[in-house]
């Protein structure tokens, strides 16, 4: 291993932080205010830094919410290494980023212990000979004490490097040059030996166009619209605050002092306290709340209509079914409705683009979740809930229509879903056998008896 490693690792890095970093901020709220003009940004951009509508959240929430694990096969070991506390974070990151990572290293214990990691703290290389599996991959991560490290971690060992100065704030990218990276001096050393026979990095990717080929994230196509719903907004409140006071007009005025601008004002000011009230006393221009506008022509003292917030409100609902558009997630998501709520096999429908994106998931996940679990030392079969489960009275009317066909009791206890089908299945032929035994017996007593 060389620096060179570290210097490549962080070149990659860097062409690949901006996305990451974008795709982080929307899901978090910390989105830009795209303005119309320069204009626009420099009177309102400050009153409207905190103005955010954010669509980018239920979209991450839709898929990560139906990504759930119902069991990990060796149930107690899962639990006991902390998978289901991986699951959430790895989930989140690989729909957030596209990309998500579980390095597997020993503990202070030497035990293997599962690590999340975000999808900029890893820069993997993929074998060319076995693109199923890794060749090598450098963890890059700024420390307590402000110094950059990289770890590049093969199948043997990881080699161990830190930056000669610390970075001045967290923001900083690491340096990409040579000179910057020294071998670690600590009591570790600077290489640390593993046993896992493999680069023990488990990469989580959504939709990847090919085997080495990095993620896509769910808010690829979300993004902008997103600027379009905090534009929208912002002209919503923008154009609510300027007519919150009238804007009123004067028409027909001339100075006589055209010569002298400071008496024309002043004939200006003469005039408009001369104005007629509009409504009443109370509603007597007043020039330091209200505008007005003069023009050297025909016509009276009027006031501006204010102008028709509907139409942005009805603009920003569309933009909101435009994000359930390009995302797949069905629109319900992003708006409180007051009527009906879809239900049943109508529900189904609208999800169905939603429920194909998280079948797909799981069954890029899968593979990647029993990876981690050789690397742990036990094995991992993944069974993932349904994403769309049918109602309940729906799952037993077709378990009635699967008895009255003559499947196997087992087989039905198992589509269900239910622990130990086989004691079900005994349990109810039992309980069958039973009734039908009582009702011989009342059936010839009744025949004894001349019933």
């Amino acid at each position: 291993m060389t620096v060179e490693q570290v210097v490549s690792a962080v070149a990659k890095r860097k062409q690949r932080l901006p996305y990451y970093t974008t795709a982080r901020d929307y899901h978090r709220g910390r989105q830009e205010l795209r303005f119309a003009s320069a204009d626009f940004d420099k009177k309102f951009a400050d009153q409207l830094a905190g103005l955010r509508l954010n669509v980018c959240a239920p979209v991450v929430s839709a898929y990560t919410d139906k990504l759930e694990i119902q069991s990990w096969g060796d149930q107690d070991e899962a639990v006991e290494q902390g998978l289901s506390r991986l699951v959430g974070m790895v989930n989140r990151e690989m729909v957030r980023c596209g990309d998500a990572y579980v390095l597997v290293w020993p503990n202070l214990q030497g035990q293997p212990t599962p690590r999340y990691m975000r999808a900029d703290e890893i820069v993997p290389t993929v074998n060319p000979d076995d693109p199923a599996v890794l060749e090598l991959a450098v963890r890059l991560w700024i420390d307590d004490d402000m110094y950059g490290r990289a770890m590049v971690i093969d199948h043997q060992g990881a080699e161990r490097w830190r930056t000669a100065t610390k970075l001045q704030t967290l923001m900083d990218d690491l340096p990409d040059q040579p000179s910057a990276w020294f071998p670690m001096d600590d009591d570790e050393g600077e290489w640390v030996s593993h046993d896992f026979g493999v680069v023990p990095v488990c990469w989580f990717r959504r939709e990847a166009d090919d085997t080495d080929s990095f993620g896509t994230s769910a808010l690829d196509d979300v993004i902008p619209l997103q600027d379009a719903v905090n534009k929208a907004l912002a002209d919503l409140i923008v154009l609510s605050e300027g007519y919150s006071r009238p804007f009123w007009y004067l028409l027909n005025f001339r100075p006589t002092n055209t010569q002298n601008p400071a008496m024309a004002a002043q004939e200006w000011a003469q005039a408009v306290q001369a104005l007629p009230t509009m409504g009443g006393q109370n509603s007597k221009f007043d020039p330091a709340k209200q505008k007005i506008f003069t023009h050297d022509g025909q016509g009276p003292f009027g006031q501006l209509d204010p102008a028709d917030l509907s139409r942005l409100i009805a603009e920003i609902a569309d933009l909101k079914l435009s994000v359930a558009t390009v995302s797949g997630v069905p629109a319900f998501y992003f708006t409180q409705s007051s009527g009906d709520v879809p239900s049943g096999e109508s529900l189904r429908v609208l999800a169905s683009r939603l429920t194909s994106g998280v079948l797909a998931l799981q069954r890029e996940s899968g593979p990647v979740w029993r990876g981690v679990g050789e690397l742990l030392g036990f094995e991992v079969n993944v069974k993932w809930a349904d994403p769309m489960p049918e109602p309940e009275e729906t799952r037993l009317a077709n378990a009635v229509v699967k008895k009255d066909l003559g499947l196997p009791l087992v087989q039905i206890f198992t589509d269900l879903g239910y622990d130990n089908p086989e004691d079900l299945a005994a349990a109810a032929l039992e309980e069958q056998a039973a009734r039908t035994t009582a009702a011989a017996r009342v059936f010839a007593e009744g025949n004894v008896l001349g019933v």
